[in-house]
This record gives C-alpha cells, sequence and structure tokens, in this order.
C-alpha cells in the first residue's frame, strides 16, 4: 500500500510539473506574440515574423501568433502562405475575424492570379472566398465588412444575383461602412454593378441611399454625377460634381483626389453646351463652353502624376476642340 502511495506521488508531482512547464510555455508563447505585434505595428516585418514564429514553437495553438503571421504574409502579398496559417488559428478558435482574414486572403489569390492571366486559376480561390465570408457572417449576421467582399467575390465569378443579395445584405447591416480610403464601398459596388448591366436608374436610388445615410461624403457623390451624366441629366450631374468639388477642397488633403470631380465638371459643361447649341440657344453654349475649357484646363494642372496622364492628353485634346469650336462665328 505505502509503495502504491509513494508510486501514485511521484505521478501527481510529475503531472503538476508538466502542467506548470505548459502553463509557462504558453505564457511565453503569448508575450513573445505581443512582442511580435509589436514590430509588426512599427513595420519592421522581418523582426516581427521571426518573433511570431518563436512564440508558435513555444505553444502551437497560438491562435494570435497564427493570425499575425497571416497578416504579414498577406502585406508582402504571400497569400498562399497565409491561407494554411489562418485555418490553423481558425482550428484553435474559431472566431469570425479569422475566417474574414481567410477570406481576404484568398481574394487577395485570386487577384493576383487574374493579374497574372490566369483567370481560371482564380475561380477556386473566389470560390473558397465566398465559403469563408459566409462563414463569418454564420458567426456574426452584421459582418458589413465581409458580406461587402462576399459580394465582390461573387462579381468575380460572374454571381451577379448573389452579389446584389450579399451587398444589400451589407448595406442593411451597416450603412456607413467606411473602407481604408474613406470611401462607402458596399453602396459603390452594388451601384456600379447595376450601371454594369445598364439599370441606371436603379444605381441612382442606390446612391441617393448612400447620400441620405452618408452626408458629405464626395466620391458618393462623384459616382452619383457619373450616373446622371450617362442618363444625360447633365444639369444634376453638373451639381454634384460640384459640389463634390467642394467637399473635397474643403477636406484640403490634396489636388490628386480632386481630380475626378474636375473632370467631371468639365464633362457636364461640355454636355451643356452642345444641348444649348443643338437648341440654338448659343449665348448659352458658348458660356458652358468656356466654363469646360477651364475646368479642363484646371484639371491637366493638377494631373501631372503619371496614372494620370491619359486622362490629361484626354484633356487637353478637348480644350483644343473647344477653341476650335468658338472660332466659328454663330459663336
Amino acid at each position: 500500500m505505502f509503495c502504491l502511495n509513494v508510486k501514485q506521488f511521484f505521478y501527481t508531482v510529475a503531472a503538476i510539473f508538466s502542467l506548470n512547464a505548459c502553463n509557462y510555455a504558453s505564457l511565453e508563447s503569448d508575450s513573445l506574440t505581443d512582442e511580435g505585434i509589436k514590430y509588426y505595428e512599427t513595420k519592421n516585418l522581418s523582426k516581427a515574423m521571426a518573433t511570431l514564429q518563436t512564440a508558435v514553437d513555444r505553444d502551437s495553438n497560438n491562435d494570435r501568433a497564427h493570425y499575425q503571421m497571416a497578416l504579414i504574409d498577406m502585406d508582402y502579398r504571400d497569400y498562399k502562405a497565409a491561407v494554411p496559417r489562418l485555418n490553423q488559428a481558425i482550428g484553435v478558435r474559431d472566431m469570425p475575424l479569422y475566417w474574414y482574414t481567410l477570406g481576404l486572403a484568398h481574394k487577395g489569390d485570386g487577384d493576383t492570379l487574374v493579374a497574372n492571366g490566369d483567370a481560371n486559376g482564380a475561380l477556386a480561390s473566389y470560390t473558397s472566398c465566398v465559403y469563408a465570408m459566409q462563414q463569418a457572417v454564420k458567426r456574426d449576421t452584421y459582418y458589413a465588412e465581409a458580406l461587402l467582399v462576399q459580394g465582390q467575390c461573387h462579381i468575380a465569378l460572374e454571381e451577379y444575383k448573389e452579389a446584389v443579395v450579399a451587398l444589400e445584405a451589407s448595406i442593411r447591416a451597416n450603412p456607413m461602412l467606411m473602407i481604408k480610403d474613406g470611401t462607402v464601398s458596399n453602396y459603390d459596388e452594388l451601384a456600379r454593378l447595376y450601371m454594369k448591366f445598364g439599370f441606371l436608374e436603379e444605381a441612382v436610388v442606390v446612391y441617393v441611399g448612400a447620400s441620405f445615410n452618408n452626408p458629405g461624403e464626395p466620391y458618393l457623390e462623384i459616382g452619383l454625377a457619373d450616373v446622371l451624366l450617362r442618363l444625360e441629366r447633365n444639369e444634376e450631374a453638373l451639381a454634384h460634381f460640384k459640389l463634390a468639388y467642394q467637399q473635397l477642397e474643403k477636406k484640403g488633403d490634396s489636388k490628386i483626389l480632386e481630380l475626378p470631380a474636375m473632370i467631371g465638371v468639365a464633362r457636364s459643361n461640355e454636355a451643356i453646351a452642345k444641348n444649348m447649341a443643338d437648341k440654338k440657344d448659343f449665348i448659352k453654349a458658348r458660356e458652358k463652353y468656356i466654363d469646360a475649357k477651364d475646368w479642363y484646363q484646371r484639371f491637366a494642372d493638377s494631373a501631372l502624376i503619371d496614372s494620370e496622364k491619359i486622362r490629361r492628353a484626354e484633356a487637353l485634346a478637348h480644350i483644343k476642340d473647344i477653341d476650335e469650336i468658338l472660332r466659328f462665328e454663330l459663336f
């Protein structure tokens, strides 16, 4: 009996030591994860990755470390490497955020494959994106960001009805959803989807609702104005482009951000001028042609970055055309 008690005592002591060792490893892993996150926040990605890998070596069930390493992979655009890390994180802790990030990784992989000319190969990634976002929404019904990205992946798969359902659900979940550049994206995605298939009036309704729920958002005004211009509601388009320009100018961030509004004002004025000329109202036509020329010039003077070379050349061509028109005796 004594021998059995002694043996049981040693087993108990061994178990306690083992448990303490596990607890210490877990605590050390958590501490290393915090350290790795600090490196990540200061953009020291290589140091962050090395520290987080040590955290995982100490405790393979550290879901935070797996998740953070996946974020670093995605910063490096190595989406394929991020996927298994996120699956490991989900295996430890089933969280909506992990599913959402997994969906982003699949979407990033799909976008990369499309950019590299492998559209067929991207289909599997977009399908996986949809599934991951559905899982995120299953765990958080009002996950507007997940519904937005789900809609984007449906669009990539040409599943347009499903995209409309997801985007409308995103708007209901959060009608004021903002993304990094400040754009209310769920409304914009839905409106542009309607525009793609020629449902312009439906797009107008979406943008009007977006502006009502997000007053003072210039990119929504620009989106609405673009649709109105396509509908040849030129005066309305001009008013919204001008309002967007005023809002952007008031923010004072950068002239580059004002470019879409500038070119919109120029195009609207030119469209109105052509309409006035057709109606033989040459005084109003001349006035609007001059306004259009001024805005095209303002755009050309501001659009000095490489990405705007083509639109700048087009603006200068419009200026030349307007000068020719204004030389006619009629004006």
